[in-house]
Parts: structure tokens; sequence; C-alpha cells
């Protein structure tokens, strides 16, 4: 039986993800939940986005392509046609400001998938057994640090630890969730905790994008001193505030 196929070719999908479900591997991080808004600055001539959801589809003035054969088809006849790489600039944010915006900056090839990974805001966080921790992030000045990201590694066992993220808002403050936390045994009252925060000085009122972030130094909690890292005992399932020495804070300033 002869017939035909009509295939439209896609020139590149970028596809939000959530940072917190498998910090460090975007392949594995699940897909945000939440209909975004993106926005570019300057779209290229021909482009054509389509949002779906926390997708944004990208045909890129390519004319749909008719093969004169039925589904199934070969992985040579399903094969994007050659295009020029696309380089994308611009924001995505969430109406309903669950997600944390933020800027992007994408160099994307012809048929390829994009992993954009974002970060709750507080109000979208999730509250787990495992415990939370929140608290505000400021400069030396008192000035809020607007987007800064923080990184905290929880030692579970010797030589094993878990990773959490988070992404302060605006205004400095954050909200983590400890949510792959097991409880411990009873007899464990506490696990060793490091936290990292990385940074940009600047304003930001939009988002900015976290890939130019860098590491900023840590006020200690029981000391002025400032360190690379912030350590502290985590009590698995409590709600935790974290404060550097004689301040209502994490104070952090650049290395």
């Amino acid at each position: 039986m002869s017939g035909e196929s009509l295939l439209v070719h896609g020139h590149a999908l970028l596809r939000a993800v959530d940072a917190a479900s498998a910090p460090g591997d975007p392949a594995a991080m699940r897909p945000v939940d939440a209909v975004l808004d993106f926005e570019l600055d300057a779209a290229p001539a021909g482009l054509r986005p389509l949002r779906r959801d926390a997708r944004l589809i990208l045909h890129f003035g390519q004319p749909p392509e008719r093969i004169a054969a039925l589904p199934p088809l070969s992985a040579a006849q399903l094969a994007v046609p050659a295009a020029p790489t696309l380089s994308l600039h611009g924001r995505v944010s969430d109406p309903q400001r669950r997600w944390q915006p933020r800027r992007f900056a994408l160099d994307l090839a012809p048929g390829s998938v994009t992993l954009l990974p974002l970060y709750r805001a507080p109000l979208g966080v999730r509250r787990s057994a495992g415990g939370t921790l929140f608290g505000t992030l400021r400069l030396e000045d008192g000035t809020p640090a607007a987007w800064a990201r923080l990184e905290v590694d929880v030692e579970v066992a010797p030589a094993s630890t878990l990773r959490f993220v988070a992404q302060a808002d605006a205004a400095g403050d954050f909200l983590l969730t400890l949510d792959r936390l097991a409880l411990p045994p009873a007899e464990i009252a506490n696990f060793a905790a490091t936290l990292r925060v990385l940074h940009r000085a600047g304003q930001w009122p939009d988002g900015l994008d976290p890939d130019t972030q860098q590491a900023f130094n840590v006020q200690a909690a029981d000391a002025a001193d400032f360190a690379a890292s912030y350590g502290f005992a985590l009590q698995p399932g409590a709600t935790t505030r974290l404060m550097s020495f004689q301040r209502d804070a994490l104070v952090i300033r650049a290395p």
C-alpha cells in the first residue's frame, strides 16, 4: 500500500526541569510542573517559538517534509535536516511565582533537547519529613543576596553524602527542603552538614543566569570568621534557621 508521511521538524526543544530533584544531574531531573512564560530577547528571523507548559519548542522556519512512505519510518527518514546552531537569549518565569525566574544564554543545536534547571521559590517549596532549612542571605552591608544559590551536603554515613540545593528569592530569603533525607535510627541525633553559597553581585530585578554565579565565602555560626563553607549539625526532621555569628541572617562576601 502506498502513502506518504508529513514530518514537521522542530529546530530544538527547551525544557525546564527541577534543579532540586537530582542536583548535578540534569538528565535525571524531573520536569517542572507549571505553565511558564518564556520571553526571548531577540528572536532570529524565521524562528517560531511554541510554548507548551514548561517547554519551548523552536521551529526555525523549515517547511514540512513529505516522505513517500507510511509509518514506521526509518532513522534516516526521521533525521533532522541540516540547520544552523541557534543562539538564544531570554528569560523564563512562573506567573504563579512558585518557581524562581532565571535568564539563559544558550547555543542550541538542530534537533537538540536542552534542559533548563529551575529552583522552587519559597512559596513553591514542599515541606518534607526529612526537615527544612530556612533563612535570609545578605552581604556584609546588609544588602539582600538576591537569587543566591545554596548547596548543602549531608553526611548520612561515613564517606556517603546527599546534596540538596535551593535558591534565594529577590529578598535573599530561602527555604530548602530535605525531601530525600531518610530519618535515621533514634540513637543518631544529628548529621554533619556543610553549606556553600554561590552568588553574583549586582542588581538583577528579573532574575539572572545561575551559570554566571561564583562561590562566595560564608560567615560562621559561632565566630566572625568567613570561610568557603559553613558547617553545622543538622537535626533530621526539624525546621532549622541558619544564621551567622551574632546576625539574624547568613552573611556572605566575595572571596
